[in-house]
């Protein structure tokens, strides 16, 4: 069997044959007019044995820095972790931001807002957790107060026994809360509100509005945000394998997109975007 490509893309796809210097797809060629949205576990970032563990290449924040200013602002991060927990990694840019999978929301430097309220649902999820975290000690149970991650990094073997007892506690409560599987995680939190819905926040605001969406993730989680892109006509990216993904085109690493990143804010600062 032949080495794994570094992209894969549908036939169907326009320019499938053109690469820019990285062999990657032509629509991967940012312009002043795009609208950048990025996931960071598993996308921006490598993957860490604990969700603190992570480490902030030492050239990322530059390279965000100078994207943020030649989109006139327009890059927003979108993620699992709380806008809290997104400022300390990426201090001292503070960055248009969608925390815990959009129920923060954050356009600027100005307040977070939380279209989400305050869920009911997970005080029951959270009183049945402490005796998961007694049959199960290596996992890490991360409360963001609208959303719950259930890391099981230190212990992958449990990944189905947990699945089956965090299906039995979601679904003893009432309008169950979504369970969603991720890359050695499980992730607890109400319907309605997803990555989807933050982009489309983001896309209804200026500096982001009307601008050709672009977004990057790597996860389940981050299908909702690759439908809502595509829908509106934008383009999406996962980093992995295509397989089951409603993404557009892949990059094979967080590794690989930093260096496309890179390279982009290169191209645009000199070309003044």
């Amino acid at each position: 069997m032949g080495a794994k490509k570094s992209i894969e893309m549908p036939n169907n796809k326009p320019n499938n044959k053109a690469r820019n210097r990285l062999g990657l797809p032509a629509e991967l060629l940012l312009t002043g007019r795009s609208a950048l949205f990025l996931d960071v576990d598993g996308t921006l970032l490598d993957i860490a044995p604990t969700p603190d563990a992570v480490e902030i290449p030492a050239d990322l924040l530059d390279t965000l820095s100078s994207l943020q200013q030649t989109l006139d602002g327009a890059l927003a991060v979108i993620s699992g972790r709380t806008i809290a927990d997104l400022d300390r990694l990426f201090h001292p840019l503070v960055l248009p931001a969608a925390g815990q999978h959009g129920f923060e929301l954050r356009l600027d430097a100005g307040p977070i807002a939380q279209p989400g309220g305050t869920d009911t649902r997970l005080a029951a999820v959270r009183a049945r957790l402490a005796d998961l975290t007694r049959a199960y000690p290596k996992i890490i149970v991360e409360d963001k107060s609208h959303t719950i991650a259930i890391h099981f990094r230190a212990t992958p073997a449990d990944e189905e026994p947990l699945r089956r007892q965090l299906n039995l506690i979601v679904g003893e409560i009432p309008d169950r809360p979504l369970l969603l599987a991720g890359k050695m995680v499980f992730e607890i939190r109400p319907a309605g509100i997803n990555k989807g819905t933050a982009i489309e926040f983001f896309m209804r605001h200026t500096p982001f509005a009307g601008r050709a969406m672009v977004f990057i993730g790597d996860d389940r989680t981050d299908e909702d945000g690759f439908r809502a892109v595509k829908a509106g006509g934008g383009l999406a990216v996962r980093i992995g394998s295509l397989a089951g993904s409603a993404a557009d085109c892949a990059l094979n690493s967080p590794q690989q997109l930093r260096a496309w990143l890179k390279g982009e804010a290169a191209r645009l600062a000199r070309r003044g975007a």
